[in-house]
């Protein structure tokens, strides 16, 4: 007697890239604040000060940006 079965996984990680042209622009600029020697809370403060609002519109906080550069790291 033999079975055959077929399974079907997703993952983001292997799927591609999903971030959209502005999660893009804030890793980014968190990126280049991040070479320039800022600290998290100093890149959040300058986030906040220019109107960078998170996607869901809240204003940043330290643990945000500090996770945005750890899960793009991981992928």
């Amino acid at each position: 007697m033999t079975f055959n079965s077929t399974i079907t996984y997703r993952t983001p990680v292997l799927t591609g890239s999903q971030y959209s042209d502005y999660q893009l622009f804030v890793y980014q600029t968190i990126s280049e604040r991040r070479e320039q020697g800022m600290t998290f809370d100093a890149i959040t403060e300058w986030l906040n000060k220019n109107g960078c609002l998170t996607l869901r519109g809240k204003h940043f906080r330290g643990a945000h940006v500090h996770s945005i550069i750890k899960k793009r790291l991981a992928r």
